[in-house]
């Protein structure tokens, strides 16, 4: 593997790490808006478990945006690396886009919740295992002077 094949892998694996990062933020705050969710429901709706939630749901919507940003790099990088295809940034975060309009039932809210923190963990998922494989990549080529099958 040349020097400029192995920036690209390295680029590539920390647009992975970012995007990665951005996504395991928005899961927090996600898994914090539900918990405050659920003292919402239980409290009837008090002022501060409201404005808690609300607040955790935002910091989480900032965060999947910055992870749509990263996921579309992070496929850009991919297009660098021979043998990589790059990830449809569409295919992992569809929720994003529709999960913060029109919120207006606490239990319905917990409905999406729980569903953005699943889109956001299969997006974690698919992620980590395309970073898995550039850096197995990566160490292939060096180990086998540039063949990635061996010979």
């Amino acid at each position: 593997m040349n020097e400029k094949e192995k920036q690209e892998v390295r680029e590539a694996v920390e647009a992975a790490n970012i995007a990665f990062e951005h996504l395991e933020n928005a899961k927090s705050y996600l898994d914090s808006a539900s918990r405050w969710g659920i003292v919402d429901i239980v409290t009837a709706g008090s002022l501060i478990s409201g404005i808690s939630k609300h607040r955790k749901m935002s910091k989480a919507e900032q965060e999947m945006e910055e992870a749509k940003l990263a996921l579309d790099r992070f496929s850009q990088k991919l297009k660098d690396v021979q043998g990589f295809a790059p990830i449809h940034v569409g295919d992992f975060l569809k929720f994003a886009d529709i999960f913060f309009d029109g919120l207006l039932v606490d239990v319905l809210t917990l409905s999406k919740i729980d569903k953005a923190k699943e889109q956001c963990v299969f997006a974690m998922l698919q992620v980590d295992e395309i970073r898995y494989k550039l850096l197995t990549y990566s160490s292939q080529k060096s180990y086998y002077g540039g063949e990635t099958n061996g010979k």
